[in-house]
């Protein structure tokens, strides 16, 4: 008979292990609301700039900004704990979040803070990225796809975030990313619920939407900008949803990790 203590931990840490993307696109999507009233936002097209408020309203903005907080704490709390297998997911968004924050802040300058200083920052992002990544391979395949998996749907949740900005202007498309957060969340929950084939299927389903709402992005920005634009950037793009969700369950499954068995608790 089941312990039922171990069955409510497990799905415990389930759910808390998909929260990280339903958190990050819910946040998405009220920033944007607060910013543009509803009754005014444009579907199917540009959502004109006169329409964007000088202040946000708080009462949509401020939970979006808890949101961001809950993330934070939630990825410190993780750090404190020495990155158990629930973590993975919280560590990745929240440095896939902070890149793009500090490239928002810095899209109307010639450098956020300074040359060198910009390129330390980027480079620590990379360095915290490669860490983690590397204590979740080295724990074994679940927790890297675990990893990837945060990775993938932090990514491309971002992108598609870029949408609102200049000359794109589709706030309508960023609203997507509170149900895109959900599907991200419940592949999560599938993979730590289901058998190897269900895990398989989940990170494969988590890179299928993660490549569909970049290529939406890429729509968009060639809507916006017209068909000469040159937009060989989204392959870069692609690739690095590619690299940052396959790479750890690849390198720890050729190495051979994926096999070693799990202490027993004490």
């Amino acid at each position: 008979m089941p312990d039922k203590r171990s069955t409510k931990d497990k799905q415990r840490t389930s759910l808390l292990t998909a929260l990280p993307p339903l958190l990050f696109g819910l946040a998405q999507t009220l920033f944007v609301l607060s910013y543009v009233p509803l009754s005014k936002l444009v579907w199917g097209g540009a959502t004109p700039l006169r329409t964007l408020q000088s202040q946000p309203t708080l009462l949509v903005w401020v939970p979006g900004l808890l949101l961001c907080l809950a993330l934070a704490v939630g990825a410190g709390l993780g750090l404190v704990r020495r990155l158990p297998r629930w973590s993975h997911t919280w560590t990745s968004s929240v440095v896939v979040g902070l890149s793009f924050l500090l490239m928002i802040l810095g899209d109307d300058r010639p450098y956020l803070v300074s040359p060198a200083a910009d390129v330390a920052i980027a480079l620590g992002l990379f360095l915290a990225l490669v860490a983690l990544a590397g204590v979740a391979v080295r724990r074994g395949w679940a927790e890297a796809a675990l990893l990837g998996m945060g990775f993938g749907a932090a990514f491309a949740l971002a992108v598609t975030f870029s949408s609102v900005a200049g000359p794109m202007l589709r706030a309508d498309v960023v609203l997507w990313t509170a149900p895109a957060g959900l599907a991200f969340a419940l592949l999560l929950v599938a993979f730590q619920r289901g058998g190897k084939a269900a895990q398989w299927l989940a990170l494969l389903g988590t890179g299928v939407l993660a490549v569909a709402l970049i290529a939406q992005y890429r729509a968009v920005v060639r809507l916006a900008l017209g068909s000469p634009y040159d937009l060989s950037f989204f392959r870069v793009l692609l690739g690095i949803t590619m690299i940052g969700l396959l790479s750890p369950p690849i390198l720890s499954w050729l190495l051979g990790w994926r096999w070693r068995p799990q202490p027993r608790a004490s």
